[in-house]
């Protein structure tokens, strides 16, 4: 199997957990000792070590933002800017937020993901600092 088939089974794997909150689902994509970082937005930044930490971070990611929006978010891969080699994976997207009545948020970000055997090792997600602002600024006005 190609890394990109891995990560798009993690990819489904997280979109499932997302519905259902279940961590289990994604647990098995990620080495024990896995890596989380997110660089770029301040308000974002940091890294988590260990794959439980990992699974409670992305579960606390989505609970304070992505869950507060009343539709479900929609992730757009930017198919002609994905990277693959023997064990890395680049996927460049936008991700759409919507909440009714208002405009659509459009997010661009990177989700890099370095691999062990068929296990992430380490997981880097790039959001540049304008799309934090952007993303903040929409928050505040139309979910506050």
């Amino acid at each position: 199997m190609s890394k990109l088939d891995r990560f798009m089974e993690y990819y489904w794997a997280f979109e499932e957990a997302y519905d259902s909150d279940d961590w289990s689902v994604v647990e098995p994509f990620f080495a024990d000792d896995a890596v989380y970082e997110v660089t770029g937005a301040a308000v974002l930044k940091g890294s988590t070590a260990g794959r439980d930490a990992v699974m409670a971070r992305f579960k606390a990611g989505l609970d304070g933002l992505d869950r507060k929006f009343p539709i479900k978010r929609r992730i757009e891969i930017i198919d002609d800017e994905v990277e693959v080699r023997d064990d890395y994976v680049k996927i460049p997207g936008r991700v759409h937020y919507e909440i009714p009545g208002s405009p659509e948020l459009l997010v661009l970000m990177t989700e890099e993901a370095w691999f062990e055997g068929d296990r992430i090792s380490k997981l880097l997600d790039t959001i540049p600092e304008e799309e934090a602002a952007k993303m903040a600024a929409h928050v505040a006005k139309y979910l506050a």
